[in-house]
């Protein structure tokens, strides 16, 4: 069991007030009006279980990351900066598009780290594909910078007109 040292925080909470952001000073706002409050889930207890992927490293815990980190795949370094989180026992994880320039494979094992290794953290998740955030507590969908709907991803799927019951079905359509 690993315990945390006085001080660090126990719980997590992400809370937005009236919030705007833009992607750079010059650009236009991409999020407007943001009113959104994330209650954490408590505690996460839990030891860091992926060594199998340090140990095939050449110099396992000593490989350097080069700048931009060329010398890791995309997925790759996704997966450090889960590590990272997980070995800092982070309680509030934020991941933009975590899962967008990988192949299959890479996005499955990182979809199951997360359900596993990040069960008890606040999570804010940015995403396009749809399927890496069925399993979230809720989905916040947004068009043209302004929130459009907020709920559980079942709520939202039963909901006549959802947005998000039409973006999950555009996205089976182009699998099928």
């Amino acid at each position: 069991m690993l315990l945390s040292p006085d001080g660090w925080p126990i719980k997590g909470a992400i809370t937005f007030q009236d919030y705007q952001m833009k992607y750079r000073e010059n650009t236009p706002i991409v999020l407007n009006g943001l009113n959104l409050s994330i209650a954490g889930r408590g505690k996460d207890w839990y030891c860091w279980k992926n060594r199998v992927w340090i140990s095939n490293l050449p110099e396992k815990l000593d490989t350097q990351v080069v700048e931009n980190g060329e010398n890791f795949s995309v997925g790759e370094r996704q997966l450090i900066c889960m590590a990272r989180a997980l070995l800092r026992n982070s309680k509030i994880i934020l991941l933009d598009e975590a899962t967008a320039s990988i192949d299959l494979e890479t996005d499955s094992l990182i979809q199951h780290t997360i359900r596993e290794s990040f069960q008890d953290c606040t999570m804010l998740t940015i995403a396009h594909r749809i399927n890496t955030v069925l399993e979230c507590d809720k989905i916040l969908v947004m068009e043209n910078g302004k929130v459009r709907e907020f709920d559980k991803p079942k709520v939202l799927l039963r909901r006549p007109g959802s947005l998000f019951a039409s973006l999950l079905e555009a996205t089976s359509t182009v699998k099928a």
